[in-house]
């Protein structure tokens, strides 16, 4: 039961129920199966406890869902059903695991369809050895079954014959005379019914007691007295008066003989050896080069092993998922060794959804195994995420797992350990729950990404700090196509990268901006909005991978612009590597006219205000590539994940796409040149409104990470929209057309990424301006979802109808409204005087 659990769960047996029984009692017979359930097993097979159904057929099989489950010859099965069900109305189909088959062409005659008090037996024209070990249909021109031959070798010299197939179908009608025999004496006793009531068990066979009983010219008395005494039928008179039962119950009834195009068959009885090899020739085209072949395609633990009958089913079952298991455990290590972007994601879902959760913990094991290699300090990162995607699997079944932030301290020194020395040793000790996972792989990733930043950033001189205020002010910038494709891991390994965005004031205003004075009478940094003094290292240090607490950006600014250094012995020595004994501390005043979680880029941006301020104090020379790399570096010691997207599109002028560059190792970016009367037209037809309803989605960039780790297919293929999205407006924007239908994709990808990042509120506006005829299109700001909601106006209206339309909404009234204007000089630096 539970292996049939399992293949529902992974989206294998599309079905809304399932019921698996055993046989009341032993040697029940096929017909006496088929009243209790519909698909039997089929018979005792000594080389797989599990049955000849469930031999493996040396692949896989990725479902719909993404999961994956090995093929078995029962999967296999039932594919091809499908194929032949959507042929025939409603019924209840009959089959079993004793056969294997596959279908070419599938031309089932109308007229069938129209026979719903008929029973159909589909049968093919079958090479005459065949018949040796199964039955021959007896059929009339009429296509109608008259007898069935059993074992014979009559047909030696036939060029083709009618051969039984496991395969009946039952039209409604039938199926309701069929089932009505469950509880009427004495066929009741081949059932559980009869048997709870204390009847002995009664052997009947589907074909010779069910489909001979509807043969055309059955005579009762040769059917009840002859048929089927080669089957060892119970000479009793309880059997006898069964067989009348059916006579009387089916002769009314007509079979049908259906023929079907089969490309393959093979009968798995007698379970003989030559008969596994035989059958494994037909599977794969070929010869076996030996019998270990054989086992370890099919998975025939009894052709090399003694497998006793006394082991329980559900034992075997266990086992062989065992075996599966075990298998993918190294697949899943050689995708993560040699870095091959192909999906393990289907792999983890299918182990963690197993009932057995000590598989999920072997993985995790294993996983913990790689990461100790020699080599592991190369795909450290990605086992670390993996592990923390089997984890958060985990936790949607049973709870008490989460992602977020990683803060907990009893992981305090372990993750610090994998900051100082990139030591793995210790990762093992981190498996309380995903977030810390993520923070251990976390640490890779930044080490990967600090590793090309560090190239970028300029050379930093000493004793050349300017006693001078700076003030730094910055646009912000509307994102229109490619986002997600700039967070690493995926930025760097992701096959295409592309990012469109336009650099714009809001409100006739640069948004984001701060002030730095230095001072030579205050001590260490003071951030004035916070009433913060940073005085130590330690603490600064501290403070710059926390995101979520105040201060933390401009304690990782410090760090990315080189100002301060993780061994400086105190905030002194700082000052005066730059400003000799003249200048002892900074205050910072940082100023964003939008509001947090704008979706627009502000915290970024800030970094590089920041950055761009602190530089220029020190003296150093630097450009705007400098500036955006130190950004991304920032982001690492923050830990907040983030990409290079927001600080390219706030501090670069105009409408430009950026790439990142594996060759280069950088971000490229490429200005669009747009016609003037263009840029006009986007000034006065983009819109920002406020929603008020910022970032929803919290924890979306460490699944999409987990996620990517994992090689999900359908992320994989959403990435590829997105650049390629991107690439298409480019080409837009440098023809003067804004890219509407690109922007939609955008954000439709954008949704099926983070799909919490738009709440209903958001939804029900842009339906709401779009029944209005305001507008043309609508996407929130932001990868995860922002706070502002970007407006492409319909032509004709402007902002004011806008403005009066959300006025006039007792649902809408209070949301502003705030015109853009694309900046060609977004980023401006300014000495002020003290």
């Amino acid at each position: 039961m539970h292996e049939l659990e399992w293949l529902q769960c992974c989206g294998a047996l599309n079905t809304e129920q399932l019921l698996v029984i055993d046989d009341p009692f032993e040697n029940l017979g096929s017909g006496g199966s088929s009243l209790n359930a519909l698909l039997s097993g089929g018979r005792d097979y000594p080389f797989n406890r599990c049955g000849s159904a469930f031999l493996w057929l040396g692949t896989d099989l990725v479902t719909t869902t993404g999961y994956r489950v090995p093929y078995t010859v029962f999967l296999h099965q039932i594919a091809e059903l499908n194929r032949l069900v959507s042929n025939f109305g409603n019924g209840v189909w009959i089959t079993g695991g004793d056969a294997f088959w596959s279908f070419g062409k599938l031309q089932i005659p109308e007229t069938y369809k129209d026979k719903t008090g008929a029973l159909f037996a589909f049968t093919f024209k079958a090479n005459p050895r065949l018949s040796k070990n199964s039955g021959v249909y007896c059929i009339n021109e009429d296509m109608k079954i008259t007898g069935i031959d059993y074992c014979t070798d009559r047909y030696t010299d036939t060029n083709d014959v009618p051969l039984v197939m496991t395969l009946l179908f039952m039209p409604v009608r039938t199926a309701e005379t069929f089932l009505s025999l469950y509880t009427k004496y004495p066929l009741s006793s081949s059932t559980y019914y009869g048997v709870d009531n204390g009847s002995p068990g009664l052997k009947l066979s589907i074909f010779f007691d069910f489909v001979l009983a509807a043969a055309e010219g059955m005579k009762k008395d040769s059917f009840v007295y002859e048929e089927g005494k080669n089957l060892e039928a119970e000479p009793n008179s309880r059997f006898i008066q069964a067989k009348e039962v059916l006579y009387d119950t089916f002769s009314h009834i007509t079979a049908y003989a259906v023929f079907l195009d089969v490309l393959k068959y093979h009968y798995f009885q007698p379970p003989t050896i030559k008969n596994v090899i035989e059958f494994w020739q037909l599977w794969n085209g070929r010869e076996p080069k030996n019998m270990d072949e054989i086992e370890n395609q099919l998975h025939l633990p009894g052709l090399t092993t003694s497998v006793g009958s006394e082991v329980p089913l559900e034992s075997c079952f266990r086992f062989n998922r065992m075996k599966l298991f075990q298998r993918w455990y190294t697949v899943i290590g050689d995708v993560i060794r040699r870095g091959e972007h192909c999906s393990v994601q289907p792999y983890l879902k299918s182990i963690c959804i197993s009932q057995d959760s000590s598989s999920a913990f072997a993985l995790i094991q294993y996983l913990h195994t790689l990461c100790l290699e020699k080599n592991g300090i190369l795909f450290a990162d990605r086992a670390l995420f993996c592990i923390a995607e089997v984890l958060a699997l985990l936790a949607r079944q049973r709870g008490g797992l989460r992602s977020g932030p990683a803060g907990n301290i009893a992981f305090a020194n372990c993750i610090q350990h994998i900051h100082d020395v990139i030591s793995l040793n210790v990762v093992a000790l981190v498996f309380s729950s995903p977030r810390h996972y993520e923070a251990a792989g976390q640490v890779l990733i930044q080490r990967n990404v600090m590793k090309f930043c560090l190239k970028h950033l300029p050379s930093i001189p000493k004793g050349q700090g300017v006693n001078s205020n700076v003030v730094v002010s910055s646009a912000c910038r509307i994102d229109v196509a490619g986002g997600w494709t700039d967070t690493p891991p995926i930025t760097m390994q992701v096959a295409h990268t592309a990012v469109v965005n336009i650099a714009v004031t809001v409100d006739g205003k640069k948004p984001i901006s701060c002030e730095i004075r230095p001072s030579a009478t205050q001590v260490g940094i003071i951030l004035k909005e916070l009433d913060l003094r940073l005085t130590a290292i330690d603490e600064i240090l501290n403070l710059s991978s926390k995101p979520s607490l105040p201060g933390s950006l401009i304690c990782a600014v410090l760090l990315a612009a080189q100002f301060i250094k993780r061994d400086d012995q105190n905030i002194s020595t700082t000052f005066q590597r730059t400003f000799g004994d003249r200048i002892k501390g900074l205050i910072v005043t940082t100023r964003s006219l939008l509001p947090h979680g704008s979706g627009l880029g502000t915290s970024s941006i800030l970094a590089a205000c920041l950055i761009a301020g602190i530089w220029k104090l020190m003296g150093v020379h630097f450009n705007t590539d400098n500036i955006c790399h130190a950004v991304l570096l920032a982001e690492q010691y923050l830990t907040a994940g983030g990409g290079w997207q927001d600080q390219v599109g706030g501090v670069i002028p105009g409408i430009k796409i950026s790439r990142f560059s594996k060759e280069k190792q950088s971000v490229v970016t490429e200005k669009i040149p747009c016609e003037s009367s263009f840029v006009s037209m986007i000034t006065r037809r983009l819109v920002l409104i406020y929603t008020g309803q910022t970032r929803l989605a919290k924890n979306v960039l460490q699944e999409v990470i987990r996620s990517w780790y994992a090689n999900d297919e359908r992320l994989t293929s959403v990435l590829e929209s997105l650049a390629n999205a991107a690439e298409n407006s480019a080409k837009l924007f440098a023809k003067s057309s804004f890219p509407l239908n690109d922007v939609r994709q955008y954000y439709a990808d954008k949704k099926a990424i983070a799909s919490t990042c738009e709440p209903a509120f958001v939804r029900r506006l842009i339906e709401d301006l779009n029944e209005s005829r305001l507008i043309e299109c609508a996407w929130l700001a932001g990868a995860g979802g922002g706070g502002f909601l970007n407006v492409w106006l319909s032509e004709g209206h402007d902002i004011d109808d806008v403005r009066q339309h959300l006025q006039s909404s007792v649902v809408y009234s209070g949301l502003s409204v705030h015109s853009i204007e694309v900046d060609f000089e977004p980023f401006k630096i300014a000495f002020r005087e003290t």
